[in-house]
């Protein structure tokens, strides 16, 4: 492995209990309520693609595109608290610098909130590359937004390390080709990581084990 590829919500961040509070927020407008069960579709999903199935499955006769948007305004409101960093991060950032390994981010999420995001935990500038799922076509489950990584990593998908959360996003580096790490967190503990080369507790374990997966053929 030559290169690490991280995901961004829910791997990097602590941002989906704020997401679905915002998504809580726009329902309450149309007497809708957000169950786990349809929750737990969305995580992984591109906004577009997350408001397409929350109107079709709760019924709203609304432009998916003006859901996403009052999504995207709720949000912006709630993440003024700030957005935690998920437990293990600094340590593997630092295990990677160490090692001078070049590492991106491929994010379901749009540009300019994935750029916002890095700059607020002080890693937009040690991040080489951004992918962002605005600029593909297809979103995770698809292989897109990854092979878009590596490409401007000028980095071979094959050897490249993907870092996810959610089981739709593994099946997305997969499909590029990357060796798949799965880092869950109590969220998705019901997901099927089957699409996982390997399933960790934490980025603290992915550090500690990052010589070994990186030497990974």
């Amino acid at each position: 492995m030559k290169a690490i590829v991280f995901d961004l919500d829910g791997l990097m961040v602590d941002s989906e209990p704020l997401a679905r509070r915002a998504w809580e927020l726009v329902l309450e407008d149309y007497d809708r309520i957000l169950d786990e069960e349809l929750y737990l579709k969305m995580i992984g999903l591109r906004l577009e693609d997350s408001s397409r199935l929350v109107g079709e499955t709760l019924n709203i006769k609304v432009d998916p595109a003006d859901l996403a948007r009052k999504e995207e305004a709720k949000f912006e409101v709630i993440m003024t608290e700030g957005l935690p960093k998920m437990p293990g991060l600094d340590e593997l950032i630092s295990r990677i610098e160490e090692q001078a390994i070049p590492w991106a981010v491929a994010t379901s999420s749009r540009l300019a909130y994935a750029r916002t995001v890095l700059d607020s935990i002080g890693m937009l500038d040690k991040c080489r590359e951004i992918a962002s799922g605005e600029e593909v076509t297809r979103g995770k489950p698809h292989p897109d937004v990854y092979l878009l990584a590596s490409s401007r990593l000028g980095i071979r998908p094959e050897e490249c390390m993907a870092l996810e959360d959610s089981a739709p996003g593994c099946q997305s580096a997969r499909a590029a080709g990357m060796l798949t790490i799965a880092v869950p967190d109590t969220l998705h503990n019901v997901d099927n990581f089957t699409y996982a080369n390997h399933v960790y507790g934490s980025l603290s374990e992915v550090a500690r084990d990052l010589e070994k997966l990186m030497a990974h053929s």
